[in-house]
């Protein structure tokens, strides 16, 4: 994991990437989904990786401390990053769908 987020553009690459991945699946499901709770598939993933953060922000994984000080902190803010993009995935993927159907009537 540290390969990773070796350098600070990597967060965004990563972002970027489950962007498209987010994008892609909501957008699957959206289509070929028929009840709304199978929709939200994405969206509870998007809630799980917010409360991960918001343990991560107040340490329930460990103090923290290192020669950086706060890691947790740092780390909170990645993944704060990687959930706003995955973020832009699902409300673009909806949007998509909503654009489709009213083309279709």
């Amino acid at each position: 994991m540290e390969i990773i987020f070796e350098e600070p553009i990597t967060s965004f690459l990563v972002g970027g990437v489950l962007l498209g991945v987010e994008f892609v699946f909501q957008l699957f499901l959206c289509n070929k989904a028929r009840k709304t709770s199978v929709k939200l598939i994405p969206s509870y993933g998007f809630l799980l990786l917010v409360g991960i953060t918001l343990l991560t922000c107040l340490g329930a994984f460990g103090t923290g401390d290192g020669f950086l000080g706060n890691v947790n902190m740092l780390v909170a803010g990645i993944l704060a990053i990687i959930s706003l993009f995955a973020l832009a995935g699902i409300v673009a993927a909806w949007i998509v769908y909503y654009c489709q159907i009213k083309r279709r009537r």
